[in-house]
């Protein structure tokens, strides 16, 4: 019982551990913005966010990232 606690424990901190660093990517600079309005702001120039949606699945801009505005 306490090996299966311990695992749960850890699990569960890996997984509020990733959810804290994807939140962080999301707070780049740069955007990429498909035409179905998802937004992905994991970009820390504009030059990935262009080659990121090269060859994409879906069609879309890059912008600036609109909460580094306020």
């Amino acid at each position: 019982m306490k090996t299966f606690l311990t695992a749960a424990v850890f699990a569960t901190a890996a997984i509020l551990g990733s959810h804290s660093g994807a939140q962080a990517q999301q707070n780049a600079p740069y955007c990429s913005r498909t035409d179905e309005g998802n937004m992905n702001c994991s970009y820390q120039t504009m030059e990935q966010c262009q080659a990121s949606l090269k060859g994409a699945s879906t069609t879309g801009t890059c912008v600036r990232n609109p909460t580094m505005d306020k």
